[in-house]
């Protein structure tokens, strides 16, 4: 089993090389836009991510910079605009999970097979081709198969030269993405929406950037076209992302924060952690509610009674004690603040 892992090795450290005599063009060269502005970086290894100094090959993905006039003709019938977002911020160790969508041109959609159809049900009256194809990738797939392509080294391989995935609904990703942060890159395959998620333990504290670019497939001409970028900050921090909700009973409006007292307040605590990152922390709720009253608590909920008229800033610590195997070197605590005012009437 290892000696076939370091043929494996062996056979993409070739062809990578073979790639770097055909093209000069590197990934940060083309990611960055050839831009001078540094995107923040960090020495720790992304799993399944490669570094951005690697060959990227133009003649099968080319780069066409923002201006250029060939934007204009790489998607029939429009223009295709890519939202990307994440759900962070993203306490340090867990992962941060980043969703591309891509908006076709009106009356186009994308159909179980992959395909790029007209939509059928579209009432555009400048939609001449209801119900047929914009892309018919599926008639291709006879050529360009992965048992059928003559032509390893133009077919169904990423930018470096690594070959896709060969997974089994392969026939309906002909999209290519290629995400890059933190000096590194990833590539996949898949259809007109993209999740991916990675883990924050090796990216420091702070803001980032993430950029994706997306190609489409043109077997006509043996490349993969450009049609649309993307990028958007995303934050790692070492506080647990919090919000506080607060009620009173037949307090109808409590966005001025104003309650009245000897009256019930209900204060309930949402911890942000998509990923779940923290489902087996043992989570503890301290609060000094600024009226001289303290609780502590294992419940996100605290209900208190001021008795009292006045302005109070009530706070809130929440630490979770993270359970963690022998020898791993992980802080077990994180305590982060929050304050809020309220006033009673």
């Amino acid at each position: 089993m290892r000696g076939l892992c370091y043929l494996a090795l062996f056979g993409t450290v070739f062809l990578l090389t073979a790639l770097q005599a055909a093209a000069r063009s590197r990934f940060r060269d083309v990611l960055t836009g050839g831009s001078k502005v540094s995107f923040s970086r960090h020495s720790g290894h992304l799993a399944g991510w490669h570094p951005d100094s690697n060959v990227w090959n133009e003649q099968i993905y080319p780069y066409w910079k923002r201006n250029d006039v060939r934007w204009k003709n790489c998607w029939r019938g429009g223009k295709v605009v890519a939202h990307l977002s994440n759900d962070g911020p993203t306490l340090v160790r867990a992962n941060v999970t980043f969703s591309v969508v891509l908006k076709l041109p009106k009356c186009q959609k994308e159909d179980d097979n992959g395909d790029i159809i007209y939509d059928i049900d579209c009432k555009n009256a400048s939609s001449f081709f209801p119900g047929q194809y914009v892309y018919n990738w599926t008639s291709w797939i006879a050529e360009y198969g992965w048992f059928n392509c003559t032509k390893f080294s133009k077919c169904n391989i990423f930018p470096d030269g690594r070959p896709f995935p060969r997974q089994m609904d392969w026939r309906h990703k002909n999209f290519v993405y290629i995400w890059h942060t933190q000096g590194q890159y990833y590539q996949n395959t898949g259809r007109s929406s993209m999740t991916l998620s990675i883990n924050t333990t090796n990216i420091a504290l702070g803001d980032h950037m993430m950029v994706v670019f997306i190609y489409r497939r043109d077997h006509q001409r043996n490349k993969y076209i450009p049609i649309a970028t993307a990028s958007g900050p995303y934050t790692v921090t070492d506080r647990i992302p919090i919000y506080v909700h607060i009620s009173q009973k037949n307090n109808r409006n409590t966005t001025d924060n104003v309650y009245i007292k000897d009256l019930n307040v209900v204060f309930g605590v949402k911890i942000h952690d998509p990923s779940n990152y923290l489902k087996n922390a043992a989570k503890s709720y301290s609060w000094n509610f600024g009226d001289g009253h303290q609780s502590l608590s294992n419940s996100p909920t605290a209900v208190h009674n001021y008795t009292r008229t006045g302005h109070f800033s009530p706070k809130l610590t929440v630490e979770a004690i993270i359970p963690v195997s022998c020898g791993s070197i992980i802080p077990t605590t994180l305590s982060p603040a929050t304050e809020q005012s309220t006033t009673t009437k």
